[in-house]
C-alpha cells in the first residue's frame, strides 16, 4: 500500500462511523464507474475507431463545415 493510501485509511479512522461509510461509498462507487466506462471503451474501441477514420476522411474530403459554436 502507497504512503498516500495509508494516510487517507489513518485519517479516515478518525472520523465518525457514518462519515467514514460515506466516504467509502463514494469511493466504491467511482471505482465502478471507472472500471464500467474501462470495459464500453474497450467494448467500443472498434467502433470509435472506425467512426474516427470516416470523420478524417469526410474532413479530407472538404465536405465537414467548421463548429458554429454561437449556434448551441
Amino acid at each position: 500500500m502507497t504512503k498516500s493510501m495509508q494516510e487517507l485509511l489513518d485519517r479516515m479512522a478518525e472520523l465518525p462511523e457514518d462519515e467514514q461509510e460515506r466516504i467509502a461509498e463514494r469511493f466504491l462507487k467511482e471505482l465502478a464507474d471507472n472500471a464500467r466506462w474501462e470495459r464500453i471503451l474497450a467494448e467500443t474501441q472498434g467502433e470509435l475507431r472506425k467512426l474516427g477514420e470516416a470523420a478524417r476522411e469526410e474532413y479530407h474530403a472538404g465536405r465537414t463545415e467548421p463548429l458554429d459554436l454561437d449556434r448551441f
